[in-house]
């Protein structure tokens, strides 16, 4: 985790994305009592264009993201959790202040141009849907190259995968600051590739550094694996 300025805890946010109607609300409130079944408090940002709305009226979707057992819930967007009339919070800022030191996890409803890595609602009939980019980790219901995707209506196998990218970007956080110590400028993305069936797949930095730290976590304890340079690892899927 990061630590913020006062020296809490930050914990890692995810977005749950999709366009209107996609079923981000329904999908966070089947989600959340798992997250929180396998121990994490969960903390929710709703965020939504238009200004003004009102937070945990009966009804709403921040009554029912609390409901269904959320830790805190923020609405944000325009004039709403805004440091100055007519404007919007930085969302950093928000889990800065309102969930640093309270939750384990964050979760977002929106920000489909926001900063945090992404898990996508694809229903594939919509010509409306997001698009994919480097910041997607994962869809749900529809496909999308390179990403693992996941049932709507089963949310144990999504909050399993969150808990792993958690491990994993923990990990990685560690590993960057080691390699990192006493160096300036920017970090290169893991050197992580995927073939299959001798089909190169093209993969988002957030999963092949997922790969990469999960294999390395695999392999650490084996003898002669110390400080590998690199790892090439082939599976024959038996049929």
């Amino acid at each position: 985790m990061a630590v913020d300025k006062n020296g809490g805890a930050q914990p890692p946010v995810i977005s749950i994305v999709g366009t209107s109607g996609s079923g981000k609300t329904m999908l966070l409130t089947h989600l959340i009592p798992v997250l929180k079944g396998m121990g994490l408090r969960v903390g929710v940002i709703k965020h939504h264009g238009h200004r003004g709305g009102r937070i945990d009226k009966p009804g709403k979707d921040t009554f029912l993201l609390r409901e269904a057992g959320a830790e805190v819930t923020v609405l944000s967007g325009p004039d709403v959790n805004a440091v100055t009339s007519g404007g919007e919070e930085d969302p950093h800022d928000i889990v800065e202040r309102q969930m640093s030191g309270r939750v384990d996890l964050v979760l977002t409803e929106g920000y489909k141009q926001g900063p945090f890595p992404k898990i996508g609602i694809i229903w594939p009939h919509r010509p409306d849907q997001p698009e994919p980019d480097e910041s997607w980790i994962a869809t749900v219901a529809g496909e999308a190259e390179g990403l693992p995707c996941f049932d709507m209506h089963d949310p144990r196998p999504i909050a399993e995968f969150i808990a792993g990218w958690m491990k994993t970007a923990a990990k990685g956080k560690r590993c960057r600051s080691r390699k990192n110590a006493g160096r300036t400028g920017k970090t290169d993305a893991p050197a992580v590739s995927l073939e299959v069936n001798g089909r190169e797949i093209e993969l988002n930095r957030f999963v092949a550094s997922f790969i990469e730290n999960t294999v390395l976590g695999m392999i650490a304890s084996l003898k002669g694996c110390g400080d590998p340079k690199e790892t090439v690892l082939r599976i024959r899927h038996e049929k």
